[in-house]
């Protein structure tokens, strides 16, 4: 019998986390939203390039859909965004940090002290007090 594992149960490789960073580097957003129930770490990823962004979700376990955005104009082709939320987010940033410009190291660095510090902190889908 052969166990088949899912992407999400696999380590990445040092080629696959080389590969994020330097698609993040240059296409992610980092940011924590707070409403008055989550905190939610997050990064936003867009590119026009389908199979990218299919690797990117593959690569980072992440199980959220990828959204189609179409414009209406000839002139932009269509869009797809991921969004790596949660604790997979703070996983993917912890690791990363590393291999990341100054200025996406600072952003990162902060949004994980705010993350650290917000009452849901530890869970994306954890309730506040």
């Amino acid at each position: 019998m052969v166990l088949v594992k899912k992407r999400e149960d696999l380590v990445p490789s040092t080629k696959d986390i080389a590969w994020v960073a330097g698609m993040l580097e240059g296409e992610g957003c980092f940011f924590v939203s707070n409403n008055r129930c989550l905190a939610s770490a997050t990064i936003a990823v867009m590119s026009t390039d389908y199979d990218i962004i299919l690797r990117l979700r593959s690569v980072t376990g992440t199980t959220n859909f990828v959204q189609t955005i179409r414009r209406n104009t000839k002139y932009w082709k269509t869009c797809y965004k991921l969004l790596i939320s949660g604790n997979k987010a703070i996983q993917w940033m912890m690791t990363i940090y590393p291999l990341m410009g100054i200025r996406r190291q600072e952003k990162i660095a902060y949004l994980l002290g705010r993350w650290k510090s917000s009452p849901g902190a530890g869970s994306h889908n954890k309730k506040r007090k």
